[in-house]
């Protein structure tokens, strides 16, 4: 009985496409950030709103490892972790890795998604979806990239 309460989150993890202890797409193990002493009260709540972010994802990730949500569930708590880390810096520097951050997600995401539907378990517009959001954030990075280099 116990065991099989145990097999039942082990399952679920394994179909999703993350397995107990992998820690996936570095953008779930994002940490909140310590705000500066001298911030001025802008940078104060961008930083206080990043980390509002982060702690979300991290809730909403020990709910997945839990097998209580899917990993699509971890995309929109992702997704204000991206924003919010955007709108961190104007640095596009560090716009490119916090968007290189979120694309791994992305990819990692469809490929669940197409694995899934594959085992039977998900539909082709769960795929569309997981597609949309790829493309979205490849264009959003080709796009800061171009930036970079103009003000280089």
């Amino acid at each position: 009985m116990q065991l099989r309460m145990l097999a039942v989150p082990f399952v679920l993890l394994l179909s999703a496409g993350l397995a107990v202890g992998e820690e996936g797409p570095a953008i779930l193990s994002s940490e909140p950030l310590e705000i500066a002493e001298d911030a001025d009260p802008l940078q104060v709540l961008l930083v206080e709103r990043l980390n509002a972010a982060v702690l979300e994802l991290k809730y909403v990730k020990r709910m997945y490892e839990s097998g209580i949500v899917s990993f699509g569930d971890l995309i929109e708590p992702a997704k204000r972790v991206r924003d919010s880390g955007l709108e961190l810096s104007d640095d596009t520097q560090n716009q490119v890795a916090w968007l290189e951050r979120f694309l791994e997600l992305a990819r990692f995401n469809e490929a669940i998604v197409e694995r899934r539907i594959q085992s039977g378990s998900e539909t082709q517009n769960a795929l569309q979806t997981a597609k949309y959001l790829r493309l979205d954030t490849e264009i959003m990075l080709l796009r800061l990239k171009r930036k970079a280099e103009k003000e280089k």
